[in-house]
């Protein structure tokens, strides 16, 4: 009779701790994808694939302030974002007065329209 006891109460306490974390349709894989095996629809953008769309919104020269401010980042990381950008010939930095002005580089811009 102790075992019957046991076992019910056993199966009640797991049922009741499935249910409290949700269907298997709400619940994520150990990698992050639903059990479902539904994928997230949405590229994963990188900082500098964020700042291209930037740069597209500002017709091809925004403020490197305008960047600090669409990202919510730092100054610092913004320049080293835009340096890297810079170092891999995909943008130009322009010193005008005591700000940057960032615009795709010439270059680049020339592939991009052929």
């Amino acid at each position: 009779m102790a075992v019957l006891i046991v076992g019910v109460l056993t199966v009640g306490v797991y049922r009741y701790y499935e249910g409290a974390s949700g269907s298997d349709a709400d619940r994520a894989s150990d990698d992050g994808t639903p059990a479902g095996g539904e994928i997230d629809p949405q590229p994963v953008l990188t900082d500098a694939d964020r700042v291209a769309e930037v740069l597209a919104d500002h017709d091809g020269q925004p403020r490197q302030s305008d960047i600090v401010e669409a990202f919510d980042w730092s100054k610092s990381k913004t320049s080293r974002v835009l340096s890297e950008m810079t170092d891999e010939g995909r943008v130009e930095k322009l010193r005008i007065g005591r700000e940057n002005v960032i615009r795709l580089d010439s270059a680049d811009a020339g592939e991009e329209g052929q």
